[in-house]
């Protein structure tokens, strides 16, 4: 299985928040008090795909595992106002629908494929530490559903 998991960031709530700073956020709290081994963080540049030429983080444990993470704004990518609109429609609170459809920023999280979920909580702690932004919203793409609302 692998992970796909889109993050709406509230566009009032750490307005300064972009690749740059998403790292330094990760090693000051994410990593900080992570137990066992700790992953390596990288910049790095898409080169192929949906994604081409996107600057994205990736954190890798060994050469068999890693995730990647996308920060995307509307300026970046016309699909993230897109899906904001679409998720909106699936909360059913109006003033959470309201906010959701606004929202202008988001983190893309797609990891390797880990057919027997030994890195799984990797992506728990990750969700984590992403709740702990507040007005943040979980969808999972391929389900097409919120997650945390």
């Amino acid at each position: 299985m692998s992970y796909f998991i889109h993050v709406l960031l509230d566009n009032g709530v750490e307005p300064d928040l972009n690749i740059n700073t998403l790292k330094e956020k990760l090693n000051m709290q994410y990593l900080r008090e992570w137990k066992g081994d700790k992953p390596s963080i990288v910049f790095r540049r898409e080169i192929l795909g949906p994604r081409k030429n996107y600057d994205h983080l990736e954190l890798k444990w060994s050469d068999s595992w890693h995730l990647r993470l996308y920060f995307e704004t509307t300026e970046m990518n016309e699909s993230v106002e897109i899906d904001a609109c679409y998720i909106s429609g699936l909360e059913k609170d109006k003033n959470k629908s309201k906010l959701i459809k606004e929202m202008k920023r988001r983190v893309v999280i797609l990891s390797k494929d880990d057919p027997d979920n030994e890195h799984s909580d990797y992506i728990v702690e990750l969700m984590a530490f992403f709740e702990n932004i507040p007005g943040s919203v979980f969808f999972d793409p391929n389900n097409k559903r919120i997650l945390n609302s």
